[in-house]
């Protein structure tokens, strides 16, 4: 009585005759019934399926799903079914390490744990050519790849930068204006009566920085220089703050002197998102801050 040999979905592939093989239909040889010395035909199938018919030359006739070592440039292949025709298709290898392969083959893939980059060996260049992402930090703050990309800290967009490594724009953490909104010279009443500090014309604000308060609210945690430059006039005091969350950060100055100088007020504040900054200001009787020559900005840092 004849085998009947199908494929694993179903469909018929050959029929095996009592006391024959089939060494023409398949890679591997198919035994009949009762034919002689069949356990040295079904051990050599074993050995055969073991090594994935490891060889120069691949398996012929292969089935589709097939797996074939091709020992000469030392890869795997698959058998693939094509719209038009079959083929072997190679597996590529892939090596996970913060060094690059040893004697790589075309194709080969290595994910550089070092930069979290994917790359591919190409033969033509002798070289590993990177699939991505074509941009990367290697841990050191250094910006590695050629694209514009768009740097965010704790999932906040923070700069946009082109591929030449200039800031295209700040997205929130930024702002800068000068001068100040009521137009005059500012006073105060005393030196232990302070007013926050409103800029006139703004020159980035973005949208976490309150016009009508004169508050900057963070939106994204990190490092932030606080700085403020201001001409002072007259002959006593002025002294200008930080502010974080309504209370000094530590950051002021002051001075009091005869004629008009330039008082400078600059540090760096660590802050979480939901703190405020503000600048503030008192002058002593006789003192005034002038409206012109005065800067602001906050800017992110890191």
């Amino acid at each position: 009585m004849p085998y009947y040999i199908k494929h694993t979905n179903g469909s018929s592939l050959v029929t095996v005759q009592d006391g024959t093989v089939d060494s023409t239909s398949t890679s591997v040889t198919l035994v009949g019934k009762n034919f002689p010395t069949y356990g040295e035909v079904l051990n050599q199938n074993l050995i055969s399926m073991l090594e994935n018919s490891a060889n120069s030359t691949s398996p012929d006739p292969a089935l589709i799903g097939q797996l074939w070592y091709d020992s000469t440039n030392k890869v795997l292949n698959f058998y693939r079914q094509g719209s038009t025709s079959n083929s072997w298709q190679k597996i590529a290898t892939t090596i996970e390490s913060d060094t690059a392969p040893t004697s790589p083959r075309m194709g080969d893939l290595w994910w550089d744990t070092s930069v979290s980059q994917l790359k591919i060996y190409d033969t033509m260049a002798s070289d590993w050519q990177v699939i991505g992402p074509q941009t990367t930090n290697n841990g050191r703050l250094t910006v590695i790849g050629t694209n514009n990309f768009t740097l965010q800290v704790s999932g906040n967009n923070v700069f946009q930068v082109d591929l030449y490594g200039g800031v295209v724009k700040p997205y929130n953490p930024c702002f800068s204006g000068y001068d100040n909104t009521n137009g005059g010279n500012l006073t105060s009443s005393g030196l232990t009566s302070y007013n926050t500090w409103k800029p006139k014309l703004i020159l980035d604000r973005s949208s976490n920085f309150d016009i009508t308060s004169g508050v900057f609210t963070v939106q994204s945690p990190g490092y932030y220089r606080l700085n403020a430059s201001v001409t002072t006039l007259g002959t006593t005091e002025v002294r200008l703050q930080w502010w974080k969350n309504g209370v000094s950060c530590n950051v002021k100055a002051k001075n009091n002197v005869a004629t008009a100088s330039q008082l400078t007020c600059s540090g760096i504040i660590t802050a979480r998102t939901g703190d405020s900054f503000q600048l503030v200001y008192s002058t002593d009787s006789g003192a005034s801050i002038s409206n012109t020559y005065s800067t602001y900005q906050i800017e992110f840092v890191g």
